[in-house]
């Protein structure tokens, strides 16, 4: 055999086994490839999780660092007008006043349940007449179950 034989045939084999080695890498790139799209599948899902939490936590936050109403009283003649404000950022119901017996008469613009929008006002007149006082806080059923104390402050 002449060199130049042996030439190509050397080169050959490095080629056949340059294109093993290749098909090999090619092989563990895919794998590595998918490998690492599952785990960034279930990185997103994790993340997904931790934001939902995330956004409860704030929302059980929000509601005990601020209540839900407040309620701003002033004198008049004959007793005092109320404004219950809503201090979230979602509708809240007023589905009944509890302690509507504590006082003498108390008068709600709308009809009981009544809906505040986020940041609006519910106006309430509370009479009072021969000693007969004005409780200092309502009682009030919200979003049908949860009962609210919201003591009532004067301006």
């Amino acid at each position: 055999m002449d060199v130049a034989a042996w030439v190509s045939s050397v080169a050959a084999v490095f080629s056949a086994a340059f294109t093993v080695v290749a098909w090999h890498r090619s092989n563990l790139s895919k794998a590595a490839r998918q490998a690492a799209d599952a785990a960034e599948q279930r990185a997103n899902r994790k993340v997904d999780a931790v934001e939902k939490q995330a956004a409860e936590l704030r929302r059980l936050v929000d509601g005990l660092s601020r209540p839900p109403l407040v309620a701003v009283a002033e004198r008049t003649k004959s007793g005092r007008r109320i404004w219950l404000e809503n201090t979230t950022d979602a509708p809240v119901v007023i589905s009944e006043v509890v302690n509507d017996e504590d006082f003498m008469q108390l008068d709600i613009e709308r009809e009981i349940p009544a809906t505040i929008p986020p940041g609006a006002q519910l106006e309430m007149r509370a009479l009072a007449s021969m000693g007969h006082t004005i409780p200092s806080n309502l009682h009030l059923r919200i979003d049908g179950n949860r009962d609210v104390h919201v003591p009532i402050r004067p301006t």
